[in-house]
């Protein structure tokens, strides 16, 4: 993380953003938006990431440091925490995103 940026404790994103940072960088909800439209299938993923002012290189950029948070996040909670917050957070976000889409919002 740049200098002047924190992550927040209880779901792993940033407390600030850098300057030139893509929403989906710094927001769970911007990036389970992305995943869930690649994930449809519809259409071109190039396209797909296009439409969001990424390229293939710069989406995966991004999607390994979200996947190596949830992961860290999984990793450091025991079994008496039950499912980390931000693992919760992802779940619930990427619900929303996909039920958005099937309503063709």
């Amino acid at each position: 993380m740049g200098i002047g940026r924190g992550v927040d404790a209880n779901t792993g994103m940033g407390t600030g953003t850098a300057a030139g940072a893509h929403d989906a960088e710094t927001s769970l909800e911007a990036y389970s938006r992305i995943v869930a439209e690649i994930a449809d299938g519809g259409g071109d993923r190039a396209v797909v990431l296009a439409r969001h002012g990424l390229d293939e290189d710069r989406w995966d950029a991004i999607d390994d440091a979200w996947q190596a948070r949830l992961s860290d996040a999984a990793d450091q909670a025991s079994e008496d925490d039950g499912v980390p917050p931000l693992v919760v957070a992802y779940a619930e976000a990427l619900t929303r995103a996909q039920k958005e889409r099937s309503e063709g919002r």
